[in-house]
């Protein structure tokens, strides 16, 4: 038994930290003299010089975008000065003027929000169509730069600058655009001669949001040299940033991000690391390496220690842990004598409450056992008085001298004897708080018909039940429900000729999501005497009063009808969930046919 307080040299903490200072030691030793600080310093130099870098390669990109962005508001600006606007062949000849002064530029023009070109230094060909992939730049409201991947005026990729050409409320009406091509607008580096192409600087240049605007041809190279961990539109900014991070090839390399039209085009320079620390890097790996090898080693004996002291322990208790919450209530002594102290009374203090729970649930499951035997009881009561009232009942209908007392004492007796099947099978059920609703029906359907029956009419039944399991709440009102509607299926049900017996149907179906179907039909005479729905329809008698209620109470509907000989009335609920199913499954039928009726018919006992 484990008391008091703990020897501080025995306690878990003492221990870890002891341990853990003595195996980090070397380790803060190492980094007091090769601080982190020097290496960050290395490296915002050597992410200073590729930013430094990427703005001098990306000057000839910059410079062409200012000159086409200027040429394309140049051109809107004089467009929209002209008298007969955009269509006039002045138009036209400050387009091609615009391209012969400058050596980047191939095609100038003005298109309208159509897609339609009012004029062009090279007039499109007959069946030319706005290409489809700028039709967005057509709801553009300010100033753009894009990429056109397949130019047909041009014949070749190009970047193009576009201008609103507006009106004096300030809407739309047409755009000027000029076009550079790919291979003006992108003149990287040469690379070395001997150097391969993983190993040399690249610039490439994308939109706001992340497209790929120029790079190198090769689509492999382009996609291997971009940041791995990082999308394109996430590095857009007003500000020029630079990074270390893995490429997609798995090198590291240094990324380097310039503006070159705020907010829509940037370019971005990828370097690797080598080439640009040269020998201040590489002077830094044994220093690395030397820590992280000492930490390696550090961490192997703080793993050890932790095993030796913790682990092991907390493993054992662990398992036992386990198996309790299994259900295994035999509980294994655990040897903690070599355990730090905290552990050892974790130990002791689960061995106490597992006794403890052990103890609490012998006596919940007999407390359980009693009450669930009194409810059975309770239950069994109620059956054979309910069971005692149908008798008397039935004494009561043999003394009776009108007809229509009898059919309202049977109606009744019917009724109680629906509601002591409930209970008869809530005290049978391997579960009370779960109900078999077609063995429920099984029982009313033997009970009712054999009251039912007798030597003159007789009664041909057809079935088939899914199983369904209900709460008791819900398992009352479908008895009572399916007593009145199989009585009065009975009282209107008549055979296809005098002679032969009356036809009942009767199917519970399960459907997704709880819908429960329950259908119960009977025929009905070819020109019946009285009208067969009096007792049924909604609002037409008793029978339909009550039925209405029932169905209420279960949370349903139900409704009736009359086609083709038969007499149908269907009851659509949801089951609820009970708290404990009964076990078991399936589909209950029966086919019993005799000669000359249909499979899964059979003949109702005589009284």
């Amino acid at each position: 038994m484990i008391r008091g307080r703990p020897p501080p040299l025995r306690t878990l903490g003492f221990r870890l930290a002891f341990l853990l200072a003595l195996a980090l030691l070397p380790l803060g030793i190492l980094s007091a003299f090769q601080g982190q600080s020097l290496l960050r310093e290395s490296r915002a130099r050597v992410e200073a010089a590729v930013l430094g870098r990427t703005r001098a390669a990306a000057a000839g990109e910059q410079r062409a975008i200012d000159q086409a962005a200027g040429a394309a508001r140049v051109l809107a600006a004089f467009a929209a000065r002209l008298p007969a606007g955009a269509g006039d062949p002045t138009c036209d000849a400050l387009a091609r003027d615009i391209v012969r002064g400058s050596a980047l530029f191939s095609l100038a023009g003005v298109y309208d929000r159509a897609g339609r070109m009012l004029c062009a230094s090279r007039r499109p060909p007959p069946g030319w169509r706005f290409p489809e992939e700028m039709r967005p730049a057509l709801e553009a409201t300010e100033p753009l730069v894009g990429v056109l991947e397949e130019a047909r005026l041009s014949g070749r990729p190009v970047l193009f600058a576009q201008h609103p050409l507006k009106d004096p409320d300030g809407g739309v009406i047409a755009f000027a655009a000029v076009s550079v091509p790919h291979d003006l607008v992108s003149a990287p580096e040469p690379a070395p001669a001997a150097a391969p192409q993983d190993r040399t600087g690249e610039l490439f240049t994308f939109a706001a949001d992340g497209r790929i605007l120029t790079g190198p041809a090769d689509a492999a190279r382009r996609a291997a040299l971009l940041p791995a961990d990082r999308a394109l539109a996430a590095l857009a900014g007003d500000r020029g940033l630079a990074f270390t991070a893995p490429a997609a090839n798995g090198t590291l390399r240094v990324f380097a991000v310039v503006p070159l039209v705020p907010d829509q085009v940037y370019a971005l320079g990828s370097w690797p690391v080598d080439e640009q620390a040269g020998a201040g890097l590489a002077g830094l790996l044994p220093p690395a390496a030397m820590p992280l090898a000492m930490w390696l080693v550090s961490l192997a004996v703080a793993l050890l220690a932790a095993e030796r002291l913790v682990t092991r322990h907390v493993r054992r208790l662990t398992a036992a842990l386990a198996r309790f919450a299994r259900g295994e209530r035999v509980v294994p002594v655990l040897d903690m004598h070599d355990a730090p102290w905290e552990i050892a009374a974790l130990a002791d203090s689960f061995a106490k409450m597992a006794d403890a729970i052990i103890r609490e649930e012998a006596e919940r499951d007999d407390t359980i056992r009693q009450k669930e035997m009194l409810l059975r009881e309770v239950h069994h009561r109620v059956k054979n008085n309910l069971q005692l009232i149908a008798s008397i009942m039935n004494l009561q209908i043999r003394r009776a001298r009108s007809a229509e007392a009898r059919s309202l004492l049977r109606s009744l007796q019917e009724r109680v004897m629906s509601l002591a099947t409930v209970h008869r099978g809530l005290y049978q059920a391997s579960s009370l708080a779960a109900l078999e609703a077609g063995q429920l029906i099984e029982d009313i359907l033997r009970q009712v018909l054999h009251m039912g029956a007798d030597h003159e009419r007789r009664f041909r039944l057809r079935k088939r039940i899914d199983r369904v399991v209900l709460s008791p709440d819900q398992a009352v009102p479908l008895a009572l429900w399916f007593t009145e509607a199989l009585t009065n299926a009975m009282k209107y049900a008549h055979g296809a000729d005098d002679e032969g017996p009356a036809r009942l149907d009767v199917t519970l179906t399960a459907g997704p999501g709880g819908r429960v179907d329950l259908v119960l039909a009977n025929s009905v005479a070819a020109e019946p005497a009285a009208d067969p729905l009096a007792e049924t329809e909604p609002g037409g008698g008793l029978g339909s009063q009550l039925l209405q209620a029932f169905a209420e109470q279960l949370g349903g509907r139900f409704h009736a009808e009359e086609a083709a000989g038969w007499h149908r009335v269907t009851l659509a609920f949801t089951a609820e969930a009970p708290a404990a199913a009964p076990p078991g499954g399936g589909t209950q039928a029966e086919a019993e046919p005799g000669a000359g009726d249909a499979p899964g018919d059979r003949a109702a006992p005589q009284a």
